[in-house]
């Protein structure tokens, strides 16, 4: 514990150890491979590919809020899991996500880029919101209210590689286990920006302002509705994770891999 302001109820209370992406997506990854170690991966030329115990957390919200915002996680990663099978359905497009709850989901999408925006820890530099935004985000959060579809809305994309595994591919349990920091995506043609956020074999692509009309119908944006559909993407379709990928490769030439078996 660690006594100071909770950003959650701006209240002074004993603060717990909060994990900005939730501690759930590590332990899952932890437990499958690499003896409880993760693989530290960025694009920084100066950083080795190696194993790391972090998982991204830092003393941030007092007990009470801890268990608010865990309450939007057991939401938002059953759903993404299809823990309810008879409400999940994939095809060869994606998956669709039957009867899910508008409410629950966006405050857990919500939370996700608000603990992101209001963490000191490096992996979460890019991520940098608006006083308002942030502030709104916090009311939301802390009132249990969502926000609108288009304020701090967020396209899905259910990562596939449509590659052979057999050839060197990527399967479905690879891909679960890929966690990233927030990556800058620049609108071609426009002045701003989205966040990429990476795990559970999804893509979040979060729009830091309002989501332009015109891309507020494209599939996987989240909307208010009884069905989700989040469509698939190829994992090397995604320019910057191909950057990463390649960035990786380019620092096992030059000998940057501390990874032992």
């Amino acid at each position: 514990m660690n006594s100071s302001i909770c950003a959650l109820c701006i209240q002074p209370r004993d603060l717990c150890k909060s994990h900005i992406i939730p501690n759930a997506v590590f332990r899952r990854i932890k437990q499958r491979q690499n003896s409880g170690q993760l693989i530290h991966l960025d694009d920084f030329d100066h950083t080795p590919v190696q194993y790391s115990q972090e998982s991204w957390w830092e003393y941030l919200l007092c007990a009470d809020c801890e268990r608010t915002i865990e309450k939007y996680e057991r939401y938002g990663l059953a759903l993404l899991r299809g823990r309810d099978r008879t409400k999940t359905q994939k095809n060869s497009e994606g998956i669709i996500l039957k009867e899910h709850d508008y409410a629950l989901f966006k405050l857990f999408l919500t939370s996700v880029i608000w603990r992101a925006a209001v963490s000191k820890q490096p992996h979460f530099s890019k991520v940098v919101l608006l006083d308002e935004s942030r502030e709104k985000a916090r009311v939301s959060l802390f009132n249990g209210k969502p926000l609108h579809p288009l304020h701090l809305g967020c396209k899905l994309l259910r990562l596939i590689d449509d590659t052979r595994e057999a050839n060197g591919g990527f399967s479905t349990e690879n891909l679960e286990q890929l966690i990233i920091s927030p990556i800058f995506r620049l609108q071609e043609g426009r002045p701003y920006y989205t966040l990429l956020f990476l795990f559970e074999g999804f893509l979040l692509e979060y729009f830091v302002r309002a989501i332009p009309y015109k891309r507020a119908t494209e599939k996987g944006v989240h909307r208010d509705l009884p069905i989700l559909f989040v469509p698939n993407k190829s994992i090397f379709r995604i320019p910057e994770l191909v950057k990463l990928m390649v960035s990786a490769y380019d620092k096992h030439d030059r000998g940057m891999v501390t990874l032992k078996s």
